[in-house]
């Protein structure tokens, strides 16, 4: 397997049983001849996204709140008429956010393959790239402004991407209990002592097993949420 012809760099994998042959081909970037290594480091970008996931499903599994409960600050959001239409011709939202539109990334934020769309053109406004995120406002102040923007699509309606991963970042940072006062309140969560004994081969945060949003699809609802009285409300800000 390899990166496609138009890039500098090539992983070309051989693989046979237990045989496995890796070569590095390239530079490390357009601007240096430093040569390509196996173990050359990169931003894992966009393979964080079922990481969020499956941090999110830990949250469910511990009973802080259900995978149709509806994310309070994103209950009443408007939506345009069309997709097309301009963004002040809305109309409310046919019911709110869950967590479980996050998570399939059907919530109503997010980046259609249509970049030219009125509603779009609003988002990038708020929506700025993975490696400006730590240019953005805290968390409340983000979700502010993104509240204002009317969704292109009703919750559940349609598959958006990018947008929802950053909403489960910020509800797993609320949801955990991670002191506001402390940065990096995801990455704290992740690594904290409660979640190392689910450590998959060493990899703090990774559960042993599909968490039971996964196991009953049917219902997705958690084991705690069924047992006992009904998961808290989530709350982003």
């Amino acid at each position: 397997m390899s990166v496609p012809d138009s890039s500098r760099a090539r992983w070309p994998l051989v693989a046979h049983r237990d045989d496995v042959q890796v070569t590095a081909i390239g530079q490390l970037d357009v601007g240096s001849t430093a040569p390509m290594a196996r173990d050359s480091v990169f931003q894992p970008v966009s393979s964080t996204k079922p990481i969020t996931a499956a941090a999110v499903l830990m949250l469910v599994e511990d009973g802080r709140f259900g995978l149709d409960a509806p994310i309070a600050e994103l209950a009443a959001p408007m939506v345009v008429r069309t997709p097309r239409s301009p963004v002040d011709d809305d109309v409310p939202a046919a019911r709110p956010i869950t967590v479980r539109d996050l998570l399939t990334f059907r919530a109503g934020y997010g980046f259609p393959s249509d970049f030219s769309l009125p509603q779009l053109q609003e988002l990038f406004t708020v929506q700025t790239g993975g490696r400006e995120a730590r240019l953005r406002p805290e968390p409340g102040g983000w979700l502010a402004r993104l509240a204002r923007i009317p969704l292109p699509h009703q919750p559940g309606e349609s598959w958006l991407y990018d947008t929802c991963a950053d909403l489960q970042g910020i509800l797993i940072a609320r949801a955990s209990g991670v002191p506001a006062a402390q940065r990096d309140r995801f990455a704290r969560y992740y690594r904290s002592a409660e979640n190392q004994p689910r450590a998959a081969r060493g990899q703090p945060g990774l559960p042993r097993r599909p968490g039971p949003g996964l196991r009953r699809r049917d219902r997705g609802r958690s084991r705690a949420a069924t047992a006992g009285p009904a998961a808290p409300e989530p709350a982003l800000a």
